[in-house]
């Protein structure tokens, strides 16, 4: 359960969990692996660290297509059943992914190829049998974002999700993988860490590399494109780290 820092209760749950466990008599037993927002990959090798990126955006992205075609599915419950039999086999392929080649030039090829340890077949044919189960019908759509944790735990925000649906109304899920792009970025422009291109260059070399903070790209196409690649950050790097907040 990670942690983070800051004055919210994210960086608590992994507390809890322990009281929990402790409570059921089970302490002694479980381990609980808390890693820090300011680097959740600190101490994994680089491929390691890009698969399991990789299964948290493909798994975003699979249940993103639910999301969109439960609501106006042609006969109760299909969608459901499309998504969780592609996310068996998605858990299958990154368990069979986590035996293989994870070196860094191993992980480079499966982002240059559009492979993506084979997630990316899976999702291919998720989505075209998603989309051949919905109907034309037309729904309000409202977008659902929040801490973390209670967002992502449809216990803990009581079933949200399904208590729209019911209502007529399709949901767009902020992401989990949203919270990691988000803490990468704030800690790298903090200079907190090096970035996952210095960490890659470090682990092919074997040799140290510096922290330091990422510069904006010089030219007004590539500025262009950096801001609206990260939509959170949208003014100058002055003023944005300026008001940068605790990343909770």
């Amino acid at each position: 359960m990670p942690t983070a820092d800051g004055p919210c209760r994210f960086g608590v749950y992994n507390i809890l969990h322990r009281i929990v466990l402790e409570r059921l008599g089970l302490g002694h037993r479980v381990r609980i692996w808390s890693p820090v927002d300011s680097d959740y990959f600190a101490g994994i090798p680089a491929g390691f660290s890009a698969l399991v990126m990789t299964g948290f955006a493909a798994h975003d992205m699979l249940e993103a297509a639910l999301f969109d075609a439960r609501p106006v599915e042609s006969q109760p419950g299909v969608a459901f059943a499309i998504f969780d039999r592609h996310r068996r086999a998605l858990l299958a392929q990154l368990e069979r992914a986590g035996g293989g080649d994870l070196s860094v030039a191993g992980a480079l090829y499966q982002v240059a190829s559009g492979k993506l340890f084979g997630c990316t077949e899976i999702l291919r044919q998720a989505a075209a049998e998603l989309r051949g189960i919905k109907t034309a019908r037309e729904l309000p759509t409202v977008s659902m974002v929040g801490e973390i944790y209670v967002r992502c735990d449809p216990f803990a925000n009581d079933f949200l999700v399904d208590k729209l649906e019911q209502r007529g109304i399709r949901v767009k899920f902020a992401p989990f993988s949203e919270w990691l792009e988000y803490t990468d970025y704030i800690h790298t422009v903090r200079g907190n860490k090096p970035g996952l291109s210095a960490r890659s260059r470090r682990s092919c070399s074997g040799a140290s590399s510096s922290t330091r903070t990422p510069s904006w790209p010089k030219s007004s196409a590539g500025r262009s494109a950096w801001t609206w690649a990260r939509p959170s950050r949208r003014r100058g790097p002055t003023s944005a780290r300026s008001s940068l907040g605790k990343p909770c």
